[in-house]
C-alpha cells in the first residue's frame, strides 16, 4: 500500500483530492493538511511514502517545503499540484516525480501513482545492482587541475572543456542524481533551455566517449524520471577530494597530526584552482576553510609542544593567503626568535615592513624590539 499525504491551503481542493484518491485500491490516505508545517512534521516521522504538495501556499511555498522534506527525510517521493505552468522546471529541479495541473483529475493521479511505482521499482533495482560496490579503475585528482588518471597511469584527454567540467560537477555531488535543469543552470546559465538541453545531451555523449576510449565504461548513469537527471554510476578508485575530507575528519576526531600534514600537502594551491567554474565557488570556499582549519590546528599543536621551527612553515603557508595580517606576521617573527633564529626573525620583519610600506603605505603596529622582548606574547 502507498501511504499518501496531501497539503493544500484550500479545503475544497483537499476534499476533491481525497475523494479521487479513495478510488485507488493500493492507496492509503494518511493525512490531509492545510498547514504545510503539519505535513512536514508527519513526513519526517516517516508516515508517508508519497506527498502531494500545493505550490502556492501563503505560509510556505511548495518548492521550499519540498527542499525541507528532502533535507530531513530524503526517501519520500514528491509530486506538486499547481495552477501555474511556470513552476514546472523548478519542480523537477527538486526531483519531483510529477507535476499536476489543477483541477486535479483521476487520470492525473493515476499517472502520478504509476510514476511512483516505477521510480520505487527502479530504486530497488539500483540498490541490488552490483555497480553499487564496483570501483572505477581511475583516480580523480581535484587540487590544481581536475584530472582523471587510469589504473595504467594514463591521463584522460577530454575533447572539450565542458566534458571535463560536467564530470567535475557530477563528481562534486558524489553518487547522488543531479537534475538536468540544475546542471544546465550551473554549466550554461542564461542559455535558452531547449538549446541548453541539446548541448547537455551532446556533452554527456562526448564525456562517455572520452572515458570509454580509456576503458572507463558506464561512468555516467541517467535517471529516467520526469525531467531526467544524471549521476556518477560508480566511484573512482582514488578520490583526492574525498581523501582530503577524510584526513580532516580524522585529524579533528582523533588528533592525528600526520593526517593534518597530509591534508595540507594534498591541498597545494587549492581545489580546482586552475578552473574558473562559478558553480564551484561555494565548494572551493568550504575546502579552503577546512584547509586553513588544518593549518591552524597543526600550528597550535607545534607551538604547544614548543617546536617553533616546525610551526614556521605552516605559519608561512597561512600568511601566504593573507600577507597583510599583522598578528600572523608577528607570530612568524616570534616563532623565529623562539627557535633561536635571530637572523631569520630580523629578515622576516624587514620583508614584512617593506611589504606594508610598498603596498599599503603604512608601517607595522609593532617593532622588532617589542617582539624580541617577549616573543611568547605574540603567539
Amino acid at each position: 500500500m502507498i501511504r499518501i499525504g496531501v497539503v493544500d491551503d484550500e479545503p475544497p481542493a483537499l476534499k476533491r483530492i481525497s475523494r479521487l484518491l479513495s478510488e485507488f485500491p493500493n492507496v492509503v490516505i494518511e493525512g490531509m493538511y492545510t498547514d504545510p508545517e503539519e505535513l512536514l512534521e508527519q513526513t519526517v516521522a516517516g508516515r508517508f511514502d508519497l506527498v502531494l504538495l500545493d505550490m502556492e501556499m501563503p505560509e510556505l511555498h511548495g518548492l521550499e517545503l519540498a527542499k525541507e522534506i528532502y533535507q530531513l527525510y530524503p526517501t519520500v517521493y514528491i509530486a506538486f499540484i499547481t495552477a501555474y505552468e511556470q513552476f514546472a522546471l523548478p519542480a523537477y529541479d527538486v526531483e519531483a516525480i510529477d507535476y499536476i495541473m489543477k483541477p486535479v483529475l483521476e487520470e492525473n493521479l493515476t499517472r502520478t501513482i504509476r510514476r511512483y511505482m516505477q521510480r520505487k521499482k527502479q530504486g530497488h533495482a539500483e540498490d541490488q545492482s552490483p555497480d553499487r560496490t564496483a570501483v572505477l579503475p581511475a583516480s580523480f585528482r581535484s587540487f590544481g587541475w581536475f584530472t582523471v588518471t587510469t589504473e595504467q597511469q594514463e591521463m584522460v584527454r577530454f575533447r572539450n572543456s565542458k566534458s571535463r567540467e560536467l564530470l567535475a560537477f557530477l563528481h562534486s555531488h558524489g553518487g547522488s542524481p543531479v537534475s538536468k535543469s540544475k546542471i544546465i543552470e550551473a554549466l550554461w546559465p542564461g542559455r535558452d533551455n531547449e538549446k541548453a538541453l541539446v548541448t547537455l545531451h551532446s556533452t554527456v555523449y562526448q564525456l562517455r566517449k572520452d572515458m570509454e576510449s580509456y576503458g572507463l565504461k558506464e561512468v555516467v548513469a541517467q535517471e529516467k524520471g520526469e525531467g531526467g537527471s544524471y549521476r556518477l554510476r560508480i566511484p573512482p578508485m582514488y578520490d583526492e577530494l574525498s581523501h582530503f575530507r577524510q584526513l580532516g575528519e580524522s585529524f579533528w576526531r582523533d588528533g592525528r597530526v600526520e593526517d593534518a600534514r597530509q591534508g595540507i600537502k594534498l591541498y597545494q594551491e587549492g581545489l580546482w584552482k586552475e578552473h574558473d567554474w562559478e558553480w564551484a565557488a561555494k565548494l572551493k570556499w568550504e575546502i579552503e576553510t577546512s584547509y586553513h582549519g588544518l593549518l591552524e590546528g597543526i600550528i597550535k599543536f607545534e607551538l604547544a609542544q614548543e617546536r617553533y621551527r616546525d610551526a614556521i612553515p605552516y605559519l608561512m603557508l597561512k600568511a601566504g593567503s593573507n600577507p597583510y595580517h599583522e598578528e600572523l606576521q608577528g607570530r612568524i617573527i616570534a616563532s623565529f626568535l623562539l627557535a633561536e633564529d635571530h637572523e631569520g626573525a630580523l629578515n622576516h620583519f624587514i620583508r614584512t615592513l617593506q611589504l606594508f610600506k610598498n603596498d599599503l603605505g603604512i608601517g607595522l603596529m609593532f617593532s622588532f624590539d617589542q617582539i624580541a622582548r617577549d616573543p611568547k606574547a605574540y603567539l
